[in-house]
């Protein structure tokens, strides 16, 4: 021990400068206390009213033999959503106002509300920022500018520059040669993967401050904890009306069924073979109605399916992914109605038992009113905005 120590006194400065310093430590915690409650209020807010349940319900009184089919609400790409959850999203929210920051004193003339006029951007799937050069900037310099510090949301980031001659936005890749002063950059918010976070919103928005210092650019970007709430919602709407309707059919006796065959009738009803080695029944433009594949997973190859068997097939249809669901579904069902009189086979769910009409029926129901909740959010099922969003 060091007895000496004891008897040292405290000076008034080294009191004064120790009381600053608990002050301090009080007010930075009480501010971020306050922060806290702030933001909490504000997510219940957005939160606080409840939605129906929307998982596939069975008609009163079905046995176990009139079950309705495989239809998995999918979460929106987060393994913990439920297709259950209360949700609160009325399309597209109200706008946001951003925030001007100047790291320029040579300010360009025009405001961004006529800058940047006619955008390709979503705002209700996007995060959107606008950059503001003072002097035209290459595409290739620009590209790999934002590559070094936003390179980690290129899955999610999309970026358009302004041709000054006719005003028209062009969306910039690896090959664009073209010049720019003004540029748009689109970060999307949720997908079948889930919502953006709040590490990568905040990734973005220091991404977004470095560039614009780095080519003395002004630049508006909405407030980041908005963008958060909005896409935790939008997530978690999209998750409650996310359906992979699937229908199987096995031989009603219990035996197996010939690939080869399947193909042959698959083939004469229009359906094409994918590159994924599935079939698919398409529209006009090429858009994936509904599929045909093998219960088992076994690729259809072609030649190579002669004398081979399977214990069954699957059609499934991506609900959100197609308009005029009811219709789809209609067409669906009239090919598996073939199938089941060429093949003798059954139409059943996962568990094997017998899909009566009934379910049927209220299968096709249910399309309708997932699809219709869709449309009054603004986002009508098989539209580029539902493309998007359920990718």
């Amino acid at each position: 021990m060091m007895p000496f120590l004891h008897k040292l006194p405290l000076s008034e400065l080294q009191l004064s400068l120790l009381a600053i310093g608990l002050i301090a430590i009080v007010l930075v915690w009480g501010y971020n206390f306050w922060q806290e409650r702030k933001h909490r209020k504000q997510a219940q807010r957005i939160f606080r009213a409840e939605q129906s349940d929307v998982l596939m319900l069975k008609p009163e009184g079905d046995t176990p033999e009139q079950s309705d089919a495989n239809a998995n609400a999918n979460a929106n790409a987060n393994a913990n959503a439920n297709a259950n959850a209360n949700v609160v999203f009325d399309g597209v929210p109200e706008r946001i106002e951003p925030v001007m920051h100047p790291f320029a004193e040579d300010v360009v003339d025009a405001p961004p509300s006529t800058a940047f006029a006619g955008t390709p951007a979503d705002e209700l799937v996007d995060c959107v920022v606008y950059l503001n050069i003072p002097e035209p900037i290459t595409a290739p310099q620009f590209w790999m500018a934002q590559q070094q510090v936003l390179g980690a949301l290129a899955g999610r980031l999309r970026w358009f520059g302004m041709d000054e001659g006719n005003g028209e936005w062009h969306q910039m890749d690896t090959h664009d040669a073209a010049s720019y002063r003004r540029l748009l950059g689109a970060l999307q918010v949720a997908d079948r993967n889930g919502p953006v976070d709040a590490g990568d919103l905040d990734l973005f928005a220091a991404g977004i401050r470095q560039l614009a210092e780095n080519f003395n650019a002004h630049f508006e970007m909405p407030a980041m904890p908005e963008v958060l709430a909005h896409a935790q919602a939008l997530d978690e709407f999209c998750a409650a009306v996310d359906w992979r309707l699937a229908i199987n059919l096995v031989h009603c006796n219990g035996l197996t069924l010939p690939l080869a065959g399947i193909t042959q009738l698959a083939e004469a009803a229009g359906l094409r073979l994918g590159n994924d080695h599935v079939f698919h029944a398409t529209d006009g433009s090429g858009q994936t109605l509904f599929t045909l594949a093998d219960l088992g997973g076994l690729p259809f190859v072609g030649e190579a399916l002669h004398g081979l068997t399977t214990s069954g097939v699957t059609l499934t249809i991506d609900v959100p992914r197609v308009a005029d669901g009811s219709m789809v579904f209609d067409r669906m069902m009239n090919f598996a109605r073939h199938l089941v009189t060429a093949l003798d086979a059954a139409l059943v769910d996962d568990q094997r038992m017998a899909i009566s009409d009934a379910a049927l029926a209220m299968i096709r129901a249910k399309i309708d009113e997932f699809q219709q909740k869709m449309t009054e959010h603004d986002i009508p099922a098989g539209s580029r905005r539902a493309l998007r969003l359920y990718s």
